[in-house]
């Protein structure tokens, strides 16, 4: 019997507002046998502590613990989920994780940031990582135009201050940069270049 070539794992990243979600969804339909998964839609612990905390759950925790927990849900979705699609063959596409995990996570000495790295390290590794690199007052108008409550990390200034440190991390490591304040020209970049090198 022939063995299943495994899947690739391919993540989009950027700020808030930069069309993560809207392209991973629309990759998901125009790849063949390819799936979206969002960590939102699969957060174990966030749901346990939600079902105890409620609507003041945000407010009941330091924003360091729910960095950290929110790198366990992804630990959780990476363990219980992606690893077993990829060796399905099937493309997984991602829109937040461990980068966006480490960007909206305040980390305050070195015993911090190292949990979250060990908790990084346990991850399945992407195969191409993609950067949506938007104008944060695009990314502020779209979400404003969502017609949702906004969460803090969507204001404006936390949207300026999240962009420099995608820059600043992004262009550090061998991540591919899609400089685009549209999403139909940053998905078909993206789908070009996934066409291109995986087939």
């Amino acid at each position: 019997m022939d063995k299943k070539t495994k899947g690739k794992l391919i993540y989009i990243c950027g700020i808030d507002g930069a069309g993560k979600t809207t392209i991973a969804k629309k990759l998901a339909l125009d790849l063949k046998n390819a799936q979206y998964i969002s960590v939102s839609e699969n957060s174990f612990f966030t749901d346990q502590i939600k079902k105890c905390k409620g609507k003041r759950y945000r407010d009941s925790y330091d924003p360091y613990f729910r960095g950290v927990q929110w790198a366990l849900d992804i630990l959780y979705m990476s363990n219980t989920l992606i690893k077993r699609l990829l060796k399905s063959g099937v493309t997984v596409i991602l829109d937040r994780y461990f980068i966006c995990n480490s960007i909206y996570t305040p980390i305050k000495n070195r015993e911090e940031y190292e949990l979250l790295n060990q908790l990084h390290g346990m991850l399945c590794c992407p195969d191409i990582i993609f950067w949506i690199n938007v104008d944060p007052h695009i990314a502020y108008n779209r979400i404003k135009n969502r017609g949702r409550e906004m969460s803090p990390k969507e204001d404006l200034q936390q949207l300026i201050v999240a962009s420099e440190q995608y820059k600043n991390k992004c262009r550090k490591c061998n991540i591919i940069e899609i400089k685009s304040n549209t999403s139909e020209l940053s998905e078909n970049i993206i789908y070009d270049y996934i066409k291109e090198r995986l087939g």
